[in-house]
């Protein structure tokens, strides 16, 4: 890929990130050499920092993406305790799921941990992208098992 060509994609990447209303990119710094699209700098949340990654994803004539953003979350979100964090990804789950299945969530400085099992990939996705969105949370490892 010419230099030419990194520059153009640079630019359709930052503009698609500026104007999706689901990304704070502010502070979202983009590159790209090669082909390959480099994703820095801080957003507000986990959600934020996947829909980032997904977006570069979308780009016609990537090669690949390289996602080293840190999630920071804005105003009182950071200042959430642990135990407040997943009293709300707890009620998160209640709503969001789980009739058929057995899921539950510990956090860990801002890290939730799904444990459990559902009948169904979807539910497993289902359950990951409920605490995805929950404020506080910086990162999401899903260890829910598929019960079939």
């Amino acid at each position: 890929m010419t230099k030419r060509n990194d520059q153009l994609l640079r630019s359709r990447i930052r503009e698609t990130l500026d104007a999706d209303p689901r990304i704070d990119a502010f502070e979202v710094r983009t590159d790209v050499r090669d082909g390959v699209v480099y994703l820095s700098g801080l957003v507000g949340s986990y959600a934020e920092r996947l829909e980032a990654v997904a977006t570069a994803l979308r780009m016609a004539d990537i090669r690949g993406v390289e996602n080293d953003l840190v999630v920071r979350p804005y105003g009182d979100d950071w200042r959430l305790t642990d135990a407040e964090t997943a009293d709300e990804a707890r009620r998160r789950l209640g709503v969001a799921l789980v009739e058929s299945g057995d899921a539950d969530v510990t956090i860990d400085h801002h890290v939730a941990t799904l444990t459990g099992s559902v009948p169904t990939e979807r539910e497993r996705a289902e359950v990951r992208h409920a605490v995805e969105f929950t404020p506080g949370v910086d990162f999401v490892e899903n260890e829910i098992r598929v019960a079939r």
